[in-house]
């Protein structure tokens, strides 16, 4: 009887981070669909390969160590570890923290935030590509965007805590309400909202959080309830379990980033508001945000609200410095986006759900905002994530 493959999954399943689950939860998955490998929930691999432990691939949140000792065994290895030392030397599973951002601003801009700060971790590979994101679409709509870093440890002890306490306050000392604040993910948030309350910030009035990864233990138990985005955490532990699969069949992996898109964007009390002074204008912008995907008319849209269509569209000109056409389009281009890269839907059959007329009405509007069709905006961005 042939023996199974011995696969060693490092995960640090000891910390309660969601991601860490889901990831885990990807990889069982991939194995139990795909594979008779035996999985082996273990830490330190190379404390048991110095003991002479044979394991035939290891997969998980690679340390040098782990990477350094497989090597000399001549061990595969896939990491999903985003800020592990060697996620260059092998292949790794990553997710699209740019996009994260990108999604992130978006969501605040529209919802009239002019003031935009990110807040990330110090020496973070994850913030490094979220603040990238975040920033992109900041300058695309002419405003600027200031960053701030906490420490990694920032809850590990007391002192480092009040390290944390001390950093906030004195960011926010600085901050102009109202503020939208993109943080790279839920456990920051969580530990921003509190501090920026006992300094006296009204949420989301004044400073509006937009976090990460959808832990739903952190976001839907503080008051306010957060704001996020999922991660494809189940995704990437599938995915990377595929690739090791692949190596271990004797097929050739490249040692680079593979980065798999956010899932969506999950509107929590601590941004569900539209910042801008004018209750008009506020009501216009919640309209249009919730049925952008419907046939919208700018006389239905100044109806709705209540004013004349020549009111509104100055309102929308002096204080957002955008069209209502043109807030309407904006909206619908993101949404397309999303569905792009969260589905495989054939592009044709998406032009309804967005609310552009016809498929070539779709594909022109796409174009002249984006610089590609919708067709190659998705390969391009689905490009280094080819399917396993």
């Amino acid at each position: 009887m042939k023996s199974k493959k011995r696969i060693a999954v490092c995960m640090e399943l000891i910390w309660p981070y969601n991601r860490h689950i889901m990831i885990n939860s990807g990889i069982v998955e991939y194995s139990t669909e795909h594979t008779d490998w035996q999985l082996e929930q273990c830490e330190y691999p190379e404390v048991f390969m110095a003991r002479g432990t044979k394991y035939d691939g290891i997969i998980g949140r690679i340390s040098k160590a782990c990477y350094e000792k497989a090597a000399e065994l001549n061990i595969p290895t896939v990491n999903v570890w985003m800020n592990s030392p060697v996620r260059k030397s092998i292949p790794t599973v990553a997710q699209d923290y740019s996009e994260t951002g990108r999604i992130a601003a978006e969501h605040l801009i529209a919802r009239g935030f002019k003031r935009i700060v990110h807040i990330g971790y110090k020496k973070c590979y994850s913030t490094k590509l979220h603040l990238q994101g975040v920033q992109m679409v900041a300058r695309e709509h002419g405003l600027s965007c200031s960053s701030y870093r906490v420490s990694l440890k920032m809850d590990e002890n007391s002192t480092e805590w009040t390290k944390f306490v001390s950093d906030i306050q004195k960011f926010q000392s600085g901050w102009k309400a109202p503020v939208g604040i993109a943080v790279v993910n839920d456990e920051i948030s969580r530990s921003l909202a509190s501090m920026l309350i006992y300094f006296g910030w009204k949420i989301p009035e004044e400073a509006a959080i937009v976090g990460a990864g959808k832990n739903d233990l952190i976001c839907n138990s503080t008051n306010p309830t957060l704001s996020t985005i999922a991660l494809a955490c189940h995704e990437r532990g599938y995915f990377a379990a595929g690739l090791l699969d692949k190596i271990l069949r004797g097929e050739k992996v490249a040692n680079e980033e593979h980065f798999l898109p956010s899932k969506e964007l999950v509107v929590g009390e601590s941004s569900d508001i539209y910042a801008v002074d004018d209750p008009y204008l506020a009501k216009a912008l919640k309209y249009i945000s919730n049925n952008s995907d419907r046939e919208l008319s700018v006389d239905h849209i100044a109806k709705t609200v209540g004013m004349s269509r020549r009111t509104l569209e100055y309102k929308f000109k002096k204080k957002l410095n955008r069209t209502i056409n043109g807030e309407i389009i904006r909206l619908r281009i993101e949404r397309l986006k999303r569905l792009l890269l969260e589905t495989d839907q054939p592009v044709k059959s998406l032009c309804s759900e967005v609310g552009f007329g016809t498929n070539s009405h779709m594909h022109n509007i796409f174009k002249r905002y984006t610089g590609m069709t919708p067709t190659q905006f998705r390969k391009k961005h689905i490009t280094s994530r080819a399917k396993t």
